[in-house]
C-alpha cells in the first residue's frame, strides 16, 4: 500500500483528474496490475494505491550472479512490450522505462511474470503540449531529443527507453555501455556525439535477430523509431507462448458474454484455421445460423454480401477481454467516483437511448440493477489487404488522414452502410470488407452540436471551424476523451460546408458531425472505445462493390 500524501485534498487538479482513476494493466492472459485508488470521506480524507507485492525488479534480476535463460528474458521483455502497448493505446506515456521500473512477480523464474510499474513520472498525452518539457527519467533511458527539452514524452520516447532496456537484457553482465562514467556524459553522449546520430552502446554481444529492432528503437530521429505495437510483434514472433499450439479458439466469450446472442454450438462445430493468436473460419453457407446471425447485423446492405467469415481468438486474447470487461463493471459498481451523473439535456438522453438499444441483452436477478459496462457489435471499415492485421491489433481509428473527429480512439459504426464509407474496394475483386467487433462500454458521453461545438470560432484556426472540441485539426495531436468516460457515441450526418451548431457557412466541408437526435434524424451513428483492448473481432463481412 502506498499512501499519498494528505496535501492533494487541496490540489484540485489531483482530485479532478488523478482520484476518481483505475488504471488496469495487461499482459499475457490476465489483468496483470490494478492500481486501486481508495480514499475516504468526512474528515478522513486519506488516499492510497493498492499495489500488487513484487519481490524483485529486473534489474535485480539481471544483477544476481546467474544467468538467466535467454527465453526467459525474451519473454519478460515480450510482457512489458504488451503492458507499454496497452498504455500508449490509451494514451498514456510512462516517461521513465527501465530494468529497475520492470517488476518480476512470482518465486518460480518460469512462471514468473513482467510487469511495468511506478507511473509517477507518466503523462497523458492529451495534456502534454509545447510548453511540456520538464524531463522525467534516467539518463541512460531518456530519448535524446525528450533530454534536450525539444518535445515533452512522447510514445517515441517510450520507445527508445525500452530499445535501452532491450540492450540491458540481453547483453552479457557486465558489459559496458562506453556512454561515460556520469549522468551529464551519459546524455551528451546519447545527444552530441557523432554528429546528428549521437552514439549508441555496443551491439555486438547481441543475438543478431535483435539488433536490427533495438536500433530501431534508439534511432536518432523519433519517427523512424517502431511502434510498440510492432515492436510487441517482433518479439511474440520469438517467444513461444503456450496458447500458439492451439488448434481451436477459445470458446469462453461465446459460452458466457455472448451467449444471449444463440450461436454457440454452431460457432463451436466451425473449421478454423490458425492465424497467430487469431482463428478464422471458411466462408460460411449461408443457411449457417453465424451466417445468418450476421447478416441480421447488416441491415440495409444485405442483398451486397457476398461471403462471411467468423474470427476466433486465442485464450489469452478472450480472457483479457472478459476480465477487462469485468473489471470495468466492478469498478464503477464499487466506486461511485468513477460515474458521471446521467445527462438531462434532450440531445444527450435521445442519443443514449439510441445506444442503450444497441447493447447485447443480459440477465439479473429480480431487483438487482444492470451491470455498469454492456456490450454491443459494432462495425469497422478498412481495405480487404489490411483486415488481417487489424483483427490481430484492434482498429485505431475509422479516419486515415487525422486523429480523429471525435477524439482519440478506435473509430466504430453501428451501421454497416455507414463504416462501408470507410472500407476500400479490393482493386482486383471489388470487395469491401466490414469487421464486426464486440466493444465493451462503461461510461459512455454522447457529442451533441450543443455540448461540443463552439459557437464562435477563432478566426485564427479556420481549419478548426464547424469541427467538435476533440478534434485537434493536427494528425499528431490526439485529444482524449472526455473525464470518466471510456467511449464517445455521435449520432451524425453530413453536413457539408455548413456549421453544426451556428448553422454558418465553414470553411472547408466538415462531412459527417453530430446531430440533434432529439429533433433532427441522424444518417449514421459513430463510437469511439478509448482502449482497443476494450474490443474484440467475431466476424470479417466481405460485401459486392
Amino acid at each position: 500500500v502506498k499512501l499519498l500524501s494528505h496535501r492533494i485534498f487541496s490540489i484540485p487538479i489531483y482530485l479532478r483528474q488523478w482520484l476518481p482513476r483505475e488504471v488496469y494493466w495487461d499482459a499475457e492472459d490476465t489483468v496483470r496490475q490494478q492500481l486501486h485508488v481508495q480514499f475516504g470521506t468526512a474528515n478522513i480524507q486519506t488516499a492510497g494505491l493498492l499495489m500488487e507485492l513484487a519481490s524483485a525488479s529486473l534489474g535485480d534480476k539481471l544483477a544476481q550472479t546467474h544467468c538467466l535463460p535467454r527465453k526467459t528474458i525474451l519473454r519478460w521483455l515480450h510482457e512489458v512490450a504488451q503492458g507499454i502497448e496497452f498504455a500508449h493505446g490509451c494514451g498514456v506515456v510512462h516517461s521513465d522505462i527501465k530494468p529497475d521500473n520492470i517488476m518480476i512477480v512470482g518465486n518460480e523464474e518460469p512462471q514468473a511474470a513482467a510487469k511495468v510499474t511506478d507511473f509517477g513520472s507518466a503523462s497523458i498525452l492529451s495534456t502534454v503540449g509545447a510548453s511540456t518539457t520538464t524531463v522525467r527519467g534516467t539518463p541512460m533511458f531518456i530519448a535524446p531529443e525528450y533530454a534536450a527539452g525539444d518535445t515533452g514524452p512522447t510514445r517515441a520516447s517510450d520507445v527508445f527507453s525500452f530499445g535501452m532496456t532491450m540492450w540491458c537484457a540481453l547483453v552479457p553482465q557486465g558489459t559496458e555501455h562506453g556512454l561515460g562514467r556520469t549522468d551529464i556524459q551519459v546524455a551528451m553522449a546519447l545527444h552530441l556525439g557523432r554528429r546528428p546520430l549521437g552514439r549508441r552502446p555496443p551491439v555486438a554481444a547481441i543475438d543478431a535477430s535483435l539488433v536490427g529492432l533495438i536500433e530501431r528503437c534508439w534511432a536518432a530521429d523519433p519517427s523512424a523509431r517502431p511502434s510498440m505495437v510492432e515492436v510487441e510483434e517482433a518479439l511474440r514472433s520469438l517467444v513461444v507462448l503456450p496458447t500458439q499450439s492451439r488448434l481451436t479458439p477459445s470458446m469462453q466469450l461465446w459460452s458466457t458474454l455472448l451467449q444471449p446472442l444463440g450461436v454457440e454450438a454452431a460457432f463451436q462445430q466451425l473449421q478454423f484455421q490458425q492465424n497467430g493468436h487469431l482463428f478464422l473460419s471458411p466462408a460460411l453457407d449461408t443457411t449457417h445460423p453465424c451466417h445468418q446471425l450476421i447478416c441480421t447485423k447488416v441491415g440495409s446492405h444485405v442483398n451486397n454480401v457476398r461471403r462471411v467469415v467468423m474470427v476466433g481468438t486465442d485464450a489469452s486474447t478472450a480472457s483479457c477481454f472478459a476480465k477487462l470487461h469485468e473489471a470495468e463493471m466492478n469498478s464503477r459498481a464499487r466506486n461511485p467516483a468513477l460515474r458521471v451523473q446521467s445527462p438531462t439535456d434532450a440531445a444527450s438522453v435521445a442519443g443514449l437511448g439510441r445506444l442503450k438499444q444497441s447493447f447485447i441483452p443480459v440477465t439479473t436477478a429480480p431487483g438487482d440493477p444492470l451491470p455498469c459496462a454492456r456490450l454491443l457489435l459494432a462495425w469497422h471499415g478498412t481495405s480487404s489487404d489490411k483486415v488481417d492485421a487489424v483483427c490481430r491489433d484492434g482498429p485505431r481509428s475509422l479516419r486515415t488522414t487525422d486523429c480523429g473527429y471525435f477524439g482519440a480512439g478506435s473509430y466504430f459504426a453501428l451501421e454497416a452502410a455507414y463504416a462501408l464509407r470507410y472500407s476500400s474496394p479490393d482493386p482486383a475483386s471489388g470487395e469491401s470488407a466490414l469487421i464486426l467487433y464486440t466493444l465493451s462500454v462503461s461510461q459512455a458521453k454522447v457529442i451533441t452540436p450543443q455540448g461540443d461545438y463552439r459557437p464562435v470560432e477563432d478566426p485564427s484556426t479556420p481549419q478548426l471551424h464547424g469541427f467538435s472540441q476533440y478534434y485537434s485539426g493536427n494528425r499528431n495531436t490526439a485529444v482524449a476523451l472526455a473525464p470518466a468516460c471510456d467511449a464517445h457515441f455521435i449520432p451524425v450526418k453530413d453536413y457539408g460546408l455548413t456549421h453544426p451548431l451556428t448553422g454558418l457557412i465553414t470553411p472547408r466541408n466538415v462531412g459527417y458531425q453530430a446531430v440533434d437526435a432529439s429533433i433532427d434524424t441522424a444518417e449514421g451513428h459513430e463510437i469511439v472505445i478509448a482502449s482497443y483492448h476494450r474490443c474484440i473481432p467475431i466476424a470479417v463481412v466481405y460485401f459486392r462493390n
